[in-house]
């Protein structure tokens, strides 16, 4: 059997060296030792090892954007304007994923689309981090924890829907949404309104 051996790891090129052969080609590639004339393609190696490794980026971005998004979706109550100064916090300040102004023309396009302005925030910020990879990502972060919340709601409903606590509870969140709202609404006056003509 012919025997390979790893030699050495080369930023400048690769050698494959035998008893009568010795190469040398560009790129960042894993030299090899072969007892024998076996020929041995490397390049479609090292190729093949960047088209796997991109691919493991691209799915631990993809993960980076679910979680993230699943975090903002557990914590938004309210709808989509509750969860600007979520975003505002955790995408523009914390990732530096994109300016507060960009999240705003997303907010303004998904008012004029059907379906949920959350999860349309979320899309058009998903599809700019990864295309529609992203956007789908991203979409599903936010309505997960929605889907795990109502099933758990609606399974022990009839055990607490009288309960004071809870609607005092519930109460308290009302008061909560109102405030997120608000700062919304003051967030993208001062972003968006800048002369008689944004009020109009």
């Amino acid at each position: 059997k012919k025997r390979l051996e790893i030699l050495n790891h080369s930023n400048d090129g690769f050698y494959i060296a035998s008893e009568d052969l010795k190469l040398r080609g560009p790129g960042d590639f894993f030299g090899v030792r072969q007892s024998g004339d076996l020929a041995f393609d490397i390049a479609d190696i090292y190729q093949d090892a960047k088209e796997l490794q991109q691919a493991a980026e691209s799915v631990k971005e993809l993960l980076k954007i679910y979680l993230k998004f699943f975090k903002i979706g557990a914590v938004t109550f309210g709808g989509g304007y509750a969860m600007l100064p979520i975003l505002r916090r955790d995408i523009v300040e914390k990732a530096k994923w994109m300016s507060e102004e960009e999240i705003m023309d997303f907010y303004a396009i998904s008012q004029g689309l059907p379906g949920i302005i959350a999860v349309n925030v979320g899309g058009f910020i998903g599809y700019s981090r990864k295309k529609e990879a992203g956007a789908v990502a991203a979409a599903l972060g936010v309505v997960s924890p929605c889907l795990v919340i109502i099933t758990i709601i609606a399974a022990c409903l009839a055990n607490f829907q009288d309960n004071v606590y809870v609607r005092h509870a519930l109460s308290a969140v009302s008061v909560c949404v109102c405030a997120l709202i608000l700062d919304s609404i003051i967030a993208m006056w001062k972003k968006g309104v800048k002369d008689v003509f944004g009020i109009i």
